[in-house]
């Protein structure tokens, strides 16, 4: 094990979920207000927007992981495998369900290939007979379409319930937004990095 936690790495790596993050709101922003229409219906707006959601989760996961210390399961407890960020484990208690909720709907989307993210239809004034018709926003799903608990791993159930408590019927948009917030505050940028300059700020 090293002997000090790789800030360049870490901070290279919050640039990337940065530029991710921006992704996901340039193509929410391309959607916003749009009807949905048969080269743009419900499906394929889901298709468009969970790509840049799932990436920004895969690497809010990855940080996580380095900044705990790439830990491996021993004796049943977590052991971290190389220097954590100093502090970073009692810091994220405060946002543990929002994270481990956010790690539970990155294995589901990816290794399950389950979608878990669902465009939201919006009314347009004046009223039309489909007033649901227009692009509206992403939710994440409700529990009740998740898999059933006793078909889980055992290892999952905490993270289902994390993903249940704090994600499951919320717009996906402010969960992303918390998750980049939160690792900013957690590796701030500092001037002369090498990992170029930090993204725009929300």
């Amino acid at each position: 094990m090293g002997t000090s936690f790789d800030h360049p790495k870490a901070r290279g790596t919050l640039r990337v979920l940065q530029l991710a993050h921006a992704r996901w709101q340039d193509v929410f922003s391309r959607l916003d207000g749009m009807k949905f229409d048969d080269l743009n219906g419900r499906e394929e707006v889901a298709y468009l927007i969970r790509g840049p959601a799932v990436e920004f989760l895969m690497w809010a996961r990855g940080l996580d992981d380095f900044c705990r210390g790439m830990p491996e399961r021993r004796n049943g407890k977590l052991v971290p495998t190389q220097p954590p960020l100093a502090g970073y484990e009692s810091a994220r208690v405060q946002v543990a369900g929002l994270v481990d909720g956010a790690r539970y709907a990155t294995h589901r989307e990816v290794h399950q290939l389950l979608a878990l993210m669902e465009p939201k239809g919006a009314m347009k004034f004046p009223i039309l007979p489909l007033a649901f018709d227009h692009f509206g926003g992403v939710q994440w799903l409700h529990d009740a379409h998740l898999p059933p608990a006793n078909e889980e791993r055992s290892g999952q159930l905490p993270l289902r319930q994390a993903y249940v408590d704090n994600l499951a019927g919320q717009k996906v948009g402010p969960t992303l937004d918390d998750l980049r917030a939160w690792f900013e505050g957690q590796l701030p940028w500092r001037e002369g990095s090498s990992a170029g300059a930090p993204g725009p700020q929300r």
